[in-house]
């Protein structure tokens, strides 16, 4: 799990800074970066370290992850590799340890099989942070028989 934290601190100090309000150049970065990361320090498993590296990255520069602390990041980049993984409509949900008004569900819809052979999912973040609903819908997609989800 070290690969997941050292890319996620690496994504929101990335994602902090001169970014725009979208969080876009954060989620970039972040995800280049974790992704690198996760591969070179997952031991074995380098595609595993690869592909939460990259995606947990890629979510913490959003815009939900800028008003979370890193645990809380953690938890949210595990709902969405859960829910990306999970049957269409299957809620995954996350809870902050340290705040009582801070939780979140990640749902998946139904995956789309694109004309170039990728298959992409939208997912659905709903955020509450003190009292605040965030929503965010990112896209995912993989080309099989990749396994790996990757922000579109």
């Amino acid at each position: 799990m070290i690969f997941a934290i050292t890319s996620m601190n690496t994504a929101a100090v990335a994602g902090e800074g001169g970014c725009g309000g979208s969080g876009t150049k954060g989620a970039l970065v972040g995800g280049a970066v974790g992704g690198l990361l996760g591969h070179s320090l997952a031991g074995k498993n380098k595609l595993a370290g690869t592909v939460l590296g990259a995606l947990g990255g890629a979510i913490v520069g959003s815009v939900i992850a800028k008003k979370l602390d890193e645990c809380e990041k953690q938890k949210m980049a595990k709902a969405n590799v859960d829910a990306a993984n999970a049957p269409v409509g299957q809620a995954q949900t996350w809870t902050s340890d340290t705040r009582s008004d801070v939780h979140g569900t990640v749902t998946a819809a139904a995956p789309e099989k694109l004309a170039d052979g990728r298959q992409c999912r939208t997912v659905t973040n709903v955020a509450y942070i003190s009292g605040q609903e965030v929503r965010e819908t990112p896209r995912l997609c993989r080309t099989p028989p990749a396994t790996d989800w990757k922000v579109a």
